[in-house]
């Protein structure tokens, strides 16, 4: 069990104790941020009024969060090796609203109480407002950070009061990064077809006797079964740890990442044409990603870079399914999402007019 010193002394465990954890020990594995994370759901459980029903977390709730931590701009997660390193405390611009006379950042990285102090105190001398807000309450069960926003209005004559913050993250010693990040982090990303061509055959013997599964691009579920060898995506797990995904082509399987494999397969899914599952709602400033087709990581952690929030898992109803979603929030982004998607992911987006997000508890 880690040492649970100075972050979880208190008696009131807040939405930052984690982060504050992940600062102290700079940088955790699956196993440490796993005890850590269930040590607190066990204190709130323990404080929380009779009669509430907390359920346990569970072994996908510890991963979820791990990534999510790394998509929110906390720290880097590598999967492969199975870390999760802190960031150094930094704030980088937000996407304005429109009319909007200012500039807004997002509070990323490390994070202390006694940053936190400092913000604000700094915030008050600069006339800067500090907003600090809970993730979406469908993200409570994974102990994410408050998302915390700095703003400065001005107009063009005052740079948009854009010198305020630069001067705040100065004294607070923030990086500092007043280029849009979102834009940045989807050039940088491969594109689907740079990634299918990059594939390698994968010349070892596969694990046959551990369990199989494929993708069905039609149903967005993954069925039991050996999928069909000419054009598939093929999932061999031995453990809940232990899963290795290929995609078969041609009768040759070749090792893929699991969300950029999902994306290759959805590609060809309606007789060669690609099956488009990305919905977006222009009025409301939201794009839907089936929880069943996860964004892959540098565009999720773009889409949650938009806003700083963690995207919303709900229920909605499109063309007379109910599917579980994660729900992001876009202000402003519908030119790059409109434009951009389709190269990175083979996903031209449906415009709806309106997304009804339904909780979780309705369906469970």
């Amino acid at each position: 069990m880690p040492s649970i010193s100075n972050p979880f002394a208190d008696s009131t465990v807040h939405n930052d104790t984690l982060l504050h954890y992940l600062t102290l020990q700079g940088r955790l594995s699956n196993q440490e941020f796993g005890e850590a994370f269930q040590v607190i759901h066990d204190k709130r459980r323990r404080a929380a009024p009779p009669g509430s029903q907390a359920a346990p977390p569970k072994a996908a709730d510890k991963r979820a969060a791990m990534r999510l931590y790394g998509q929110l701009g906390f720290g880097d997660y590598d999967a492969q090796h199975g870390l999760l390193r802190v960031h150094p405390p930094g704030v980088i611009l937000l996407p304005a609203p429109t009319g909007f006379c200012g500039r807004r950042m997002l509070l990323t990285g490390a994070r202390t109480r006694q940053l936190i102090e400092d913000i604000s105190q700094q915030a008050a001398a600069l006339d800067v407002e500090v907003e600090v807000s809970p993730q979406p309450n469908s993200n409570t069960h994974l102990l994410l950070p408050d998302r915390v926003v700095l703003t400065a209005r001005g107009t063009a004559q005052t740079s948009y009061g854009l010198p305020k913050l630069k001067h705040l993250a100065a004294e607070c010693r923030l990086q500092f990064c007043s280029d849009l990040v979102q834009p940045e982090l989807m050039a940088f990303s491969t594109k689907l077809e740079a990634y299918g061509a990059s594939l390698q055959p994968h010349n070892d013997e596969l694990p046959d006797d551990w369990k199989q599964s494929w993708f069905n691009p039609q149903t967005l579920q993954w069925q039991e079964g050996i999928g069909d060898k000419s054009f598939s995506l093929v999932e061999f797990e031995l453990t809940v740890y232990r899963r290795h995904c290929y995609l078969w082509q041609d009768n040759i399987p070749y090792a893929v990442d699991k969300s950029w494999g999902r994306y290759l397969v959805l590609s060809r899914a309606e007789a060669g044409a690609p099956k488009r599952v990305l919905l977006h709602s222009q009025s409301q400033e939201l794009l839907a990603v089936p929880a069943a087709t996860p964004l892959p990581e540098l565009p999720a952690r773009a889409a949650t870079l938009l806003s700083g929030l963690a995207p919303e898992q709900c229920f909605i109803e499109y063309g007379g399914q109910i599917r579980r979603y994660n729900v992001y929030s876009a202000p402003g982004m519908y030119t790059l999402l409109y434009n951009k998607l389709p190269e990175l992911l083979g996903q031209k987006i449906i415009e709806v007019q309106h997304l009804n997000c339904l909780p979780p508890s309705c369906y469970e």
